[in-house]
């Protein structure tokens, strides 16, 4: 590759980063009237633009990200998924690369019927988590399953298996769950 051809490419990407920058500040400034923790809009962009997450950006401590989940969780425990729709949607937009907010975001669409919405977080968490967790191919699988969508599970559920590690509990938990659901759909 010629170095020309290589400033014609650096610079497209670079075009690419702050038209991307500019959509997420415009998405960003339809949800909140003001800028999020008392940053301005022009600190926020820059952030986004070193590609940092929100919550990097912002400040926001950990402690309050995870009494945040502890607050989402309790109110999918309690089917109250409208708050626990905001409460993960606002953790996904703090932090859209943590698998654990898609997941619960997605969950919260799942029990409002919202199951489109459901599967679009957990193909997300799919990629926070670059395909090795296996609870997003469980997610995705189900998912799949409420809507009809057999083939799509069972495609999930394989892949999902593949990714389970044989000396974590856990995913040997998922594994037999996922064979389980797999027999479900053939059915």
């Amino acid at each position: 590759m010629s170095e020309t051809e290589n400033e014609v490419n650096e610079g497209q990407l670079q075009e690419a980063r702050e038209e991307l920058t500019k959509a997420t500040i415009d998405v960003l400034k339809k949800f909140m009237v003001v800028p999020p923790m008392q940053k301005t809009w022009d600190e926020i962009e820059k952030g986004i633009h070193d590609n940092k997450v929100l919550k990097e950006i912002c400040n926001v401590s950990d402690e309050y990200m995870e009494s945040e989940v502890r607050l989402g969780i309790e109110k999918l425990d309690n089917k109250d998924y409208q708050t626990a729709l905001e409460i993960f949607g606002s953790l996904c937009i703090l932090d859209m690369t943590n698998g654990s907010y898609l997941h619960y975001l997605g969950k919260s669409f799942e029990g409002q019927n919202r199951f489109n919405e459901a599967l679009q977080c957990y193909s997300l968490m799919m990629i926070a988590t670059e395909g090795f967790e296996p609870l997003a191919y469980l997610d995705l699988g189900a998912c799949y399953m409420f809507i009809g969508d057999y083939e799509n599970a069972i495609e999930m559920f394989e892949a999902g298996k593949s990714v389970c590690l044989p000396d974590e509990q856990s995913d040997l938990e998922l594994y037999d769950l996922m064979d389980e659901l797999i027999g479900d759909c053939q059915q």
